[in-house]
């Protein structure tokens, strides 16, 4: 004689982890985010006052139109 599970048992089971599944799915998808949003807002902060101070820094972009027309 051999030893298994039946087709019923494995559709049962089947359907238990499906049920399971889908009440926790949605409580796992909406507190991973919340959490990781405020390190999102300051990392995009950051990156946006290091663009900006770049592309305002006088010094590193003051006489570009200047130095391309003396070589000329």
């Amino acid at each position: 004689m051999k030893k298994g599970f039946s087709l019923a048992e494995l559709l049962i089971s089947l359907a238990i982890i499906s049920i399971i599944g889908a009440i926790l799915l949605p409580g796992l998808v909406n507190s991973t985010p919340n959490k990781k949003k405020p390190l999102f807002k300051s990392a995009y902060k950051l990156t946006e006052t290091i663009v900006s101070e770049l592309i305002n820094d006088n010094s590193l972009y003051s006489n570009w139109r200047l130095s391309i027309f003396r070589h000329y």
